[in-house]
């Protein structure tokens, strides 16, 4: 039996709590200085993880909490709008993904 491959664990930097690295977004400083959203997980820079609510996102915004774990100058509105936006399109995908899961004729729960 193999063991089961063990998940990098991250927190959050509004709600301060954690979860799997790949549940959360990153947001990276980059070594020029600006702040981007990095999709992948592997861009070179200084990191910090949001979940993907509108509430921690607001929060960061509000209590400038990106700025502090990124050490980075003020963020625009219009990066966090973008990352609004991201974070809902990363929670329509998992909704899609789970009731493709699901599906009636998949098998999963179907009865003979």
């Amino acid at each position: 039996m193999m063991k089961a491959k063990r998940q990098p664990i991250r927190t959050c930097v509004a709600c301060r709590n954690t979860d799997q690295k790949r549940k959360l977004m990153r947001i990276v400083r980059l070594p020029d200085g600006s702040v981007t959203f990095d999709a992948k997980g592997k861009l070179n820079g200084r990191g910090a993880y949001l979940c993907t609510t509108a509430q921690c996102i607001t929060v960061a915004e509000k209590q400038k909490r990106l700025e502090r774990s990124l050490k980075s100058a003020p963020i625009t509105k219009e990066f966090f709008n973008l990352v609004l936006q991201i974070a809902e399109q990363i929670e329509l995908d998992d909704a899609e993904r789970s009731t493709k899961i699901a599906a009636p004729g998949s098998g999963i729960g179907d009865s003979v």
